[in-house]
Protein backbone atom coordinates (compact mmCIF):
# COMPACT_ATOMS: atom_id res chain seq x y z
CA UNK A 1 0.00 0.00 0.00
CA UNK A 2 1.38 3.59 -0.57
CA UNK A 3 1.19 5.81 2.74
CA UNK A 4 -0.22 8.83 2.82
CA UNK A 5 1.68 12.36 1.44
CA UNK A 6 2.48 15.09 2.71
CA UNK A 7 -0.13 17.19 1.57
CA UNK A 8 2.30 20.28 1.80
CA UNK A 9 4.69 18.62 -0.13
CA UNK A 10 4.76 19.27 -4.09
CA UNK A 11 5.04 16.19 -6.48
CA UNK A 12 7.57 14.93 -9.06
CA UNK A 13 6.69 12.75 -11.26
CA UNK A 14 9.18 10.04 -13.76
CA UNK A 15 7.89 8.04 -15.75
CA UNK A 16 10.19 6.02 -17.55
CA UNK A 17 11.99 2.19 -17.98
CA UNK A 18 15.55 0.90 -18.21
CA UNK A 19 17.06 3.76 -18.47
CA UNK A 20 15.73 5.10 -15.29
CA UNK A 21 15.54 2.02 -13.36
CA UNK A 22 19.46 0.96 -13.74
CA UNK A 23 20.07 4.33 -12.23
CA UNK A 24 17.90 5.10 -10.05
CA UNK A 25 20.09 6.73 -7.20
CA UNK A 26 21.20 9.05 -9.53
CA UNK A 27 17.37 9.68 -11.13
CA UNK A 28 16.19 10.62 -8.06
CA UNK A 29 19.35 12.74 -6.43
CA UNK A 30 18.96 15.01 -9.54
CA UNK A 31 15.25 14.90 -9.32
CA UNK A 32 15.49 16.51 -6.01
CA UNK A 33 18.04 19.26 -6.58
CA UNK A 34 16.17 20.22 -9.59
CA UNK A 35 12.58 20.61 -7.40
CA UNK A 36 14.89 22.77 -5.15
CA UNK A 37 15.10 25.32 -8.10
CA UNK A 38 11.04 25.08 -8.60
CA UNK A 39 9.75 24.66 -5.07
CA UNK A 40 10.26 24.92 -1.52
CA UNK A 41 10.22 22.60 0.64
CA UNK A 42 9.86 18.51 0.73
CA UNK A 43 8.95 17.11 -2.55
CA UNK A 44 7.04 13.17 -3.32
CA UNK A 45 8.89 11.98 -6.04
CA UNK A 46 6.33 9.49 -7.69
CA UNK A 47 8.57 7.18 -10.28
CA UNK A 48 6.93 3.99 -12.59
CA UNK A 49 9.75 3.02 -14.05
CA UNK A 50 11.48 -0.74 -14.60
CA UNK A 51 13.21 -2.51 -17.11
CA UNK A 52 11.26 -3.10 -20.16
CA UNK A 53 7.99 -1.35 -18.95
CA UNK A 54 5.40 -0.45 -20.91
CA UNK A 55 3.56 2.81 -20.86
CA UNK A 56 0.26 0.88 -21.56
CA UNK A 57 0.46 -2.94 -21.30
CA UNK A 58 1.76 -5.03 -18.69
CA UNK A 59 5.33 -6.43 -19.44
CA UNK A 60 7.41 -9.51 -17.87
CA UNK A 61 11.53 -9.47 -17.57
CA UNK A 62 13.46 -12.27 -16.35
CA UNK A 63 10.04 -13.43 -14.39
CA UNK A 64 9.89 -9.93 -13.01
CA UNK A 65 6.26 -8.49 -13.61
CA UNK A 66 4.85 -4.92 -13.96
CA UNK A 67 1.90 -3.29 -15.19
CA UNK A 68 1.79 -0.31 -17.68
CA UNK A 69 2.75 2.86 -16.56
CA UNK A 70 -0.91 3.97 -17.42
CA UNK A 71 -2.53 1.23 -14.98
CA UNK A 72 -0.85 2.90 -11.96
CA UNK A 73 -2.32 5.36 -9.27
CA UNK A 74 -0.25 8.33 -10.18
CA UNK A 75 -2.26 10.18 -12.92
CA UNK A 76 -5.50 9.77 -10.39
CA UNK A 77 -3.68 11.33 -7.83
CA UNK A 78 -2.13 14.29 -9.75
CA UNK A 79 -5.99 14.55 -10.70
CA UNK A 80 -7.24 14.79 -8.01
CA UNK A 81 -5.04 17.61 -6.69
CA UNK A 82 -4.38 19.65 -9.73
CA UNK A 83 -3.20 22.86 -7.71
CA UNK A 84 -0.48 20.80 -6.05
CA UNK A 85 2.64 21.84 -7.93
CA UNK A 86 3.85 19.25 -9.66
CA UNK A 87 6.97 18.69 -12.35
CA UNK A 88 7.16 15.66 -14.49
CA UNK A 89 9.77 13.91 -16.88
CA UNK A 90 8.37 11.36 -19.67
CA UNK A 91 11.40 9.18 -21.15
CA UNK A 92 11.96 5.87 -22.56
CA UNK A 93 9.14 5.51 -25.23
CA UNK A 94 10.74 3.06 -27.31
CA UNK A 95 10.27 0.24 -25.56
CA UNK A 96 6.91 0.18 -26.90
CA UNK A 97 8.41 -0.13 -30.32
CA UNK A 98 9.99 -3.15 -30.08
CA UNK A 99 7.05 -5.04 -28.60
CA UNK A 100 5.37 -4.54 -31.74
CA UNK A 101 3.01 -2.18 -30.61
CA UNK A 102 1.27 0.09 -33.18
CA UNK A 103 2.67 3.53 -33.41
CA UNK A 104 -0.66 5.24 -32.93
CA UNK A 105 -1.23 3.15 -29.41
CA UNK A 106 1.98 4.38 -28.36
CA UNK A 107 1.51 7.62 -29.13
CA UNK A 108 -2.53 7.35 -27.70
CA UNK A 109 -0.62 6.07 -24.51
CA UNK A 110 1.62 9.04 -24.39
CA UNK A 111 -0.59 11.54 -24.98
CA UNK A 112 -2.71 10.51 -22.19
CA UNK A 113 0.27 10.50 -19.55
CA UNK A 114 0.94 14.06 -20.41
CA UNK A 115 -2.34 14.99 -21.07
CA UNK A 116 -3.24 14.32 -17.76
CA UNK A 117 0.04 15.89 -15.94
CA UNK A 118 0.47 19.33 -17.75
CA UNK A 119 -2.52 20.55 -16.11
CA UNK A 120 0.19 20.56 -12.49
CA UNK A 121 2.78 21.87 -13.58
CA UNK A 122 6.13 21.70 -16.38
CA UNK A 123 6.64 18.23 -18.25
CA UNK A 124 9.40 17.19 -20.26
CA UNK A 125 8.59 14.43 -22.90
CA UNK A 126 11.79 13.36 -24.39
CA UNK A 127 11.99 12.39 -27.88
CA UNK A 128 13.60 8.99 -29.19
CA UNK A 129 17.48 9.23 -29.36
CA UNK A 130 17.09 9.56 -33.36
CA UNK A 131 20.63 10.87 -33.48
CA UNK A 132 21.74 7.36 -31.90
CA UNK A 133 19.50 4.97 -33.78
CA UNK A 134 20.02 6.57 -37.21
CA UNK A 135 23.45 4.61 -36.75
CA UNK A 136 22.13 1.59 -35.96
CA UNK A 137 23.45 -0.92 -38.84
CA UNK A 138 20.90 -3.77 -39.69
CA UNK A 139 23.36 -6.37 -38.19
CA UNK A 140 23.93 -4.78 -34.79
CA UNK A 141 20.12 -4.02 -34.53
CA UNK A 142 19.51 -8.06 -34.97
CA UNK A 143 21.77 -8.51 -31.93
CA UNK A 144 20.48 -5.74 -29.82
CA UNK A 145 16.79 -7.60 -30.51
CA UNK A 146 18.12 -10.86 -29.68
CA UNK A 147 19.74 -9.69 -26.87
CA UNK A 148 17.01 -7.47 -25.01
CA UNK A 149 13.61 -8.64 -27.23
CA UNK A 150 14.29 -11.97 -27.96
CA UNK A 151 10.39 -13.04 -28.16
CA UNK A 152 10.16 -10.23 -30.84
CA UNK A 153 10.90 -10.13 -34.42
CA UNK A 154 10.00 -7.03 -35.99
CA UNK A 155 12.42 -6.77 -39.31
CA UNK A 156 14.77 -3.68 -39.21
CA UNK A 157 13.42 -1.84 -41.76
CA UNK A 158 9.89 -1.65 -39.63
CA UNK A 159 11.55 -0.49 -36.32
CA UNK A 160 13.79 2.46 -38.00
CA UNK A 161 10.19 3.02 -39.75
CA UNK A 162 8.38 3.37 -36.55
CA UNK A 163 10.88 4.80 -34.95
CA UNK A 164 10.79 7.99 -36.98
CA UNK A 165 6.82 7.76 -36.85
CA UNK A 166 6.94 7.42 -32.76
CA UNK A 167 9.68 10.63 -32.56
CA UNK A 168 7.54 13.14 -34.73
CA UNK A 169 4.28 11.78 -32.66
CA UNK A 170 6.26 12.63 -29.55
CA UNK A 171 7.15 16.15 -30.36
CA UNK A 172 3.57 17.25 -32.42
CA UNK A 173 2.46 15.78 -28.68
CA UNK A 174 4.52 18.30 -26.97
CA UNK A 175 3.72 21.02 -29.02
CA UNK A 176 0.07 20.13 -28.54
CA UNK A 177 0.11 20.40 -25.15
CA UNK A 178 2.63 22.67 -24.01
CA UNK A 179 5.44 20.17 -23.06
CA UNK A 180 8.94 20.62 -23.43
CA UNK A 181 10.85 18.50 -25.53
CA UNK A 182 13.71 16.67 -24.43
CA UNK A 183 16.57 15.76 -26.70
CA UNK A 184 19.65 13.70 -27.02
CA UNK A 185 22.71 13.48 -27.70
CA UNK A 186 24.51 11.50 -29.71
CA UNK A 187 27.43 10.89 -27.57
CA UNK A 188 25.16 9.55 -24.95
CA UNK A 189 24.88 6.41 -26.47
CA UNK A 190 27.68 3.96 -27.74
CA UNK A 191 27.22 0.63 -28.85
CA UNK A 192 23.78 0.07 -27.54
CA UNK A 193 22.09 2.07 -29.10
CA UNK A 194 18.70 2.80 -26.47
CA UNK A 195 20.32 2.57 -23.35
CA UNK A 196 22.94 5.37 -21.86
CA UNK A 197 26.49 5.17 -21.73
CA UNK A 198 27.00 5.02 -17.41
CA UNK A 199 29.20 8.24 -17.94
CA UNK A 200 26.41 10.01 -19.61
CA UNK A 201 23.65 8.75 -16.87
CA UNK A 202 23.87 12.30 -14.95
CA UNK A 203 24.07 14.84 -17.71
CA UNK A 204 21.27 13.33 -19.52
CA UNK A 205 18.92 13.59 -17.11
CA UNK A 206 20.06 16.51 -15.61
CA UNK A 207 20.02 18.29 -19.08
CA UNK A 208 16.37 17.70 -19.07
CA UNK A 209 15.55 17.77 -15.40
CA UNK A 210 16.94 21.37 -15.39
CA UNK A 211 14.28 22.92 -18.21
CA UNK A 212 11.12 22.31 -15.48
CA UNK A 213 13.18 25.62 -13.80
CA UNK A 214 15.79 26.53 -15.88
CA UNK A 215 18.20 25.44 -13.77
CA UNK A 216 22.19 24.77 -14.24
CA UNK A 217 22.46 21.34 -15.27
CA UNK A 218 26.09 21.36 -14.54
CA UNK A 219 25.02 22.27 -11.29
CA UNK A 220 22.19 19.13 -10.63
CA UNK A 221 24.16 17.37 -12.25
CA UNK A 222 27.07 17.00 -9.60
CA UNK A 223 23.86 16.18 -7.09
CA UNK A 224 24.14 12.58 -5.15
CA UNK A 225 22.39 10.88 -2.73
CA UNK A 226 23.55 9.91 1.33
CA UNK A 227 24.99 6.31 0.52
CA UNK A 228 22.03 4.58 2.98
CA UNK A 229 19.50 5.86 0.73
CA UNK A 230 21.08 5.26 -2.24
CA UNK A 231 21.28 1.58 -0.96
CA UNK A 232 17.77 1.38 -0.29
CA UNK A 233 16.64 2.47 -3.62
CA UNK A 234 18.68 -0.30 -5.29
CA UNK A 235 17.01 -2.37 -3.36
CA UNK A 236 13.59 -1.00 -3.60
CA UNK A 237 10.33 -2.72 -5.22
CA UNK A 238 7.70 -1.37 -6.80
CA UNK A 239 4.46 -0.96 -4.89
CA UNK A 240 2.50 -3.58 -7.36
CA UNK A 241 5.18 -6.41 -8.72
CA UNK A 242 5.06 -9.77 -9.40
CA UNK A 243 7.46 -12.68 -9.45
CA UNK A 244 6.42 -15.62 -12.32
CA UNK A 245 2.64 -14.26 -11.66
CA UNK A 246 2.51 -13.82 -8.13
CA UNK A 247 1.61 -10.76 -6.88
CA UNK A 248 4.43 -9.00 -4.11
CA UNK A 249 2.93 -5.86 -2.82
CA UNK A 250 5.20 -3.34 -1.65
CA UNK A 251 4.43 -0.64 0.95
CA UNK A 252 5.37 2.73 0.21
CA UNK A 253 7.22 5.18 0.62
CA UNK A 254 10.68 3.31 -0.56
CA UNK A 255 13.01 6.16 1.09
CA UNK A 256 12.02 9.09 3.22
CA UNK A 257 14.56 12.28 4.22
CA UNK A 258 14.95 14.28 6.77
CA UNK A 259 13.47 16.86 5.36
CA UNK A 260 10.29 15.14 4.97
CA UNK A 261 10.45 14.08 1.03
CA UNK A 262 9.78 10.67 0.12
CA UNK A 263 10.41 8.46 -2.96
CA UNK A 264 7.11 6.44 -4.28
CA UNK A 265 8.05 3.43 -6.65
CA UNK A 266 4.50 2.69 -8.46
Amino acid sequence: MIGAPDPAAARCVVLGASNVARALPTVVAIARSAMARHVAGPVDLHLAVGCGRSYGRPSRVLGRGLSGILETSILGDVAADPRRPCATLLTDVGNDIMYEVPPALILDWVERCVAGLVPSGPVVLTALAMASLRRVTARRYRLVRRLLFPSHDLPFAEAMARCETVDAGLREIAARHGAIVGTHDGDWYGIDPIHLRARSIAPAFATWMSAWAGADAAAIARARLPPAAAARLRLARCASWSWRGHPHPQAQPTVRFADGSTVHLH
